[in-house]
């Protein structure tokens, strides 16, 4: 059965080099996620094709061109942006003049982090990286959005968290795929046991059709003759389809000693390691780079901690968030993240305004249910995460 791919492709101009770059876009319904995590981190991706169980669908968040590696958030906004005169005529100017001298620099971030997106061998890595330069563009503009930049941020903490076996795993992944391929290993072993059973059928149907006899001798010797070149072909084909068969018996032993080995070793055989291109780790190829550019987190705590800094900036400064679930959202997420990267009381303050805040446009808004469901959803949290971080804080 021909499972359908979770994306379609678009054509898109690059706005500072002009190439035309084709990007995946993800079907509505391609996956579906378990749950969100505290953070609003996907719990579990479950990919309609078993094919993509290993990629997280952030992969595919951000665009960056082929040639000059200008990355920006794959939105409407983007796809649409020779349709924004704004946009034309008071920043491409400015935006394509600092991307440029920047990819031209000789130990250019930009082009290190560009020519380093191979998805195909290094999903998670190019995740991450397509984010850092959507961060780097961002900074080039005049009036760049802190918004943005603390969003790309927590998303690089959520891959950081996958990757290193956080609260979704990617061993989680990993399992699947093993699972996916014992499933097909398994199809392939039953495909070959039915094709052998359908020969010996035919050849049984054979027998009965050419078992009653004519009384001409001239017709019956001419269907022996045909009756013979069908047993045949039977046979032939049997003697074709026994070493295939005994081969994919030797695929699923194979395959028993590959789950077996991984029950044995547990989760840890299950994590994406190793080296990253002509770099030991992936790390080692991060940290050669934060010589050059300081705000390249290592892990998803550093990423936490850049992605809060931004958001408090956003807050702080009303600049991009809009009063009511927005303000709500934020407020929650920065008391969130201070919880997480240890600051106790920077964490109950913030959860301490996204309660207040909350309360009060919930009670300006009461006779709208829609209005205030995500408002109320956010307070709760807010109120389980507000008590928890007191009992950390008390540790």
């Amino acid at each position: 059965m021909r499972i359908e791919l979770p994306f379609f492709m678009s054509k898109l101009e690059c706005p500072i080099c002009g190439t035309t770059n084709e990007f995946e876009n993800i079907k509505v319904g391609a996956y579906t996620e378990t749950g969100r995590e505290t953070d609003f981190s996907p719990k579990d991706v479950i990919w309609s094709n078993p094919d993509y169980q290993i990629v997280n669908p952030l992969l595919y968040f951000m665009a960056s061109c082929s040639h000059c590696f200008f990355t920006h958030e794959f939105n409407k906004e983007f796809k649409e942006w020779k349709n924004d005169n704004i946009f034309k005529m008071y920043r491409l100017k400015t935006l394509r003049e600092k991307h440029l001298k920047k990819l031209a620099e000789p130990d250019s971030v930009i082009r290190s982090l560009g020519g380093a997106i191979e998805p195909k061998d290094y999903p998670f890595q190019s995740a991450v990286i397509k984010f850092l330069l959507g961060i780097c563009d961002e900074l080039l503009l005049e009036r760049p959005s802190a918004l943005d930049l603390a969003r790309y941020y927590l998303r690089i903490a959520w891959l950081f968290r996958e990757n290193e076996g956080g609260e979704r795993g990617i061993h989680q992944a990993e399992k699947m795929s093993l699972s996916n391929l014992g499933k097909m290993i398994n199809e392939v072993v039953t495909v070959h046991q039915g094709l052998k059973d359908r020969l010996h059928k035919l050849k049984d149907i054979v027998e009965i059709q050419f078992r009653v006899r004519s009384q001409n001798e001239d017709y019956n010797l001419k269907r022996e003759a045909i009756r013979n070149d069908y047993l045949k072909a039977i046979v032939e084909l049997d003697s074709l389809f026994s070493p295939l068969e005994h081969k994919s018996e030797q695929l699923l032993l194979i395959h028993r000693r590959n789950e077996k080995l991984a029950l044995e070793e547990g989760d840890e055989s299950f994590k994406l390691s190793g080296g990253f291109r002509n770099f030991s780790s992936f790390e080692k190829f991060l940290s050669s780079l934060r010589r050059t550019w300081s705000e390249i987190p290592m892990n998803q705590y550093e990423a936490m901690g850049l992605s809060l800094r931004y958001y408090k900036q956003s807050f702080e400064q009303s600049r991009d968030i809009s009063p009511g679930n927005q303000q709500i959202q934020a407020a929650y997420l920065i008391g969130e993240l201070s919880r997480r990267v240890g600051d106790y009381e920077e964490a109950k303050k913030y959860f301490n305004v996204a309660i207040r805040t909350g309360q009060d446009f919930v009670n300006k808004n009461k006779d709208d249910v829609n209005k205030t469901a995500l408002a109320r959803k956010i307070l709760e949290s807010a109120f389980e995460q507000g008590k928890l971080n007191l009992s950390e804080a008390k540790v």
